[in-house]
């Protein structure tokens, strides 16, 4: 009996070491399952926070080097630069007063254009330009005060040469001798004048320089009067942009400019300039100060038509600044943007505070550091073609 008591004792205290170490088996295992779990969590996590740090900002633009250099999108690194105060203000191109020149009608008659002379035509010096034709008209007929002139000059011509014969003999007297050559000198001089104006067309009208035609004030077959302003004549000299601009400017300007930039017809042209001429007063019917800028027609060539009117930004004062070129820049409700490249093919827009601008570049003022990278030119492309190409859900991704 106390064989089996103890038999029992011991299968009792055997099955109780059994479910201790089962129990400690599956506490175990619950234990690694749950760290197992917890690091795949925190791997999870870490897998999406790298996602995080790779993915850009909304709106940005994704595009390879083939596609922005087909869409002419250019970058350029943002710096510290040379940046001019300017003045801006509309200005009329015309030509020097010493390069320009009136033509007018030496006698009254009837007009004829010579072939070729229409406004813009090009004239060198001497060159007909029309005769004036007045022997059907009843008074001034050339002509007859050419055929007078001739009359009066051949006879004073053959008068002194005879008294000058007899001047050497002392058959007439020094006084008749000097009362004949000046009559000789007078008829000779109108003589001349009327025969240099004077063909078996009419009189003559040439151009006095070589140039261009500006202007042509009369029609073939019109009549002018003695003295009548027939035509306009420039030479091909520099050129004067007349401007005027507020009285405030006056002390900037009087210590002169660099350059000036021209804007005509969307088309910027920097040319050097200098002051010809500012006015040094003003009054209470005109505020604005009359400036005369001199410019080089070589620099400019035949981009610029006289007498039409242009956009004139002009430099004066110099500072530093980081700017950016006008074609960088795009606005939208009133707002600037640049687009900065982030990174190779990515593009990503910007609001700037804008300062002054030259015509050319324009200063930014907050918005922009040094050293980053700034699309000078496509930014409108780029502004294109965010509207119409949604963004790639996996720009960004490192794979």
């Amino acid at each position: 009996m106390k064989t089996r008591l103890h038999i029992l004792t011991l299968l009792m205290c055997a099955l109780a070491i059994l479910w201790g170490c089962h129990h400690d088996h599956e506490a175990e295992e619950h234990h690694h399952h749950h760290e197992a779990e917890e690091h795949h969590h925190h791997h999870h996590h870490e897998g999406e926070e790298h996602h995080h740090d790779h993915h850009h900002e909304p709106g940005t633009i994704v595009m390879d080097a083939a596609q922005s250099k087909a869409l002419g999108i250019a970058v350029d690194t943002a710096k510290l630069a040379p940046f001019w105060h300017v003045v801006k203000a509309t200005a009329q191109v015309l030509p020097s007063p010493q390069d320009e020149m009136q033509v007018a009608a030496s006698l009254s008659g009837m007009v004829l254009l010579a072939d070729g002379i229409v406004e813009g035509s090009a004239v060198a010096s001497g060159q007909t330009l029309m005769t004036i034709e007045s022997g059907k008209m009843a008074d001034g007929n050339m002509a007859v005060r050419y055929r007078e002139a001739t009359v009066r000059y051949e006879r004073a011509k053959a008068e002194y040469e005879r008294k000058s014969a007899l001047a050497k003999d002392q058959i007439v007297s020094r006084s008749e001798l000097e009362l004949s050559t000046s009559e000789y000198e007078a008829a000779k001089a109108e003589y001349d004048n009327l025969k240099s104006l004077f063909s078996a067309a009419g009189s003559r009208i040439t151009a006095p320089i070589g140039g261009y035609i500006t202007a042509l004030y009369t029609r073939n077959g019109s009549y002018a009067t003695s003295g009548e302003t027939l035509l306009t004549i420039a030479r091909g000299g520099d050129l004067h942009l007349r401007c005027e601009v507020p009285a405030r400017h006056y002390r900037e300007l009087a210590g002169g400019i660099s350059s000036v930039v021209i804007v005509d017809n969307g088309e910027t042209i920097e040319v050097p300039a200098r002051i010809a001429a500012l006015g040094h007063a003003v009054s209470t019917d005109n505020p604005l100060l009359p400036v005369t800028l001199r410019v080089g027609r070589s620099a400019i060539g035949s981009r610029l038509l006289q007498g039409s009117y242009v956009t004139t930004y002009l430099r004066t004062v110099q500072k530093e600044a980081i700017t950016v070129a006008n074609e960088g820049i795009i606005e939208e409700m009133g707002q600037a943007f640049v687009f900065v490249q982030t990174e190779p093919e990515h593009y990503l827009k910007r609001p700037v505070t804008l300062g002054a601008t030259d015509g050319v570049s324009t200063e930014i003022v907050k918005g922009i550091n040094q050293g980053e990278r700034i699309v000078s030119r496509g930014a409108t492309m780029l502004r294109l073609s965010q509207s119409s190409t949604p963004l790639d859900p996996h720009a960004g991704h490192v794979h």
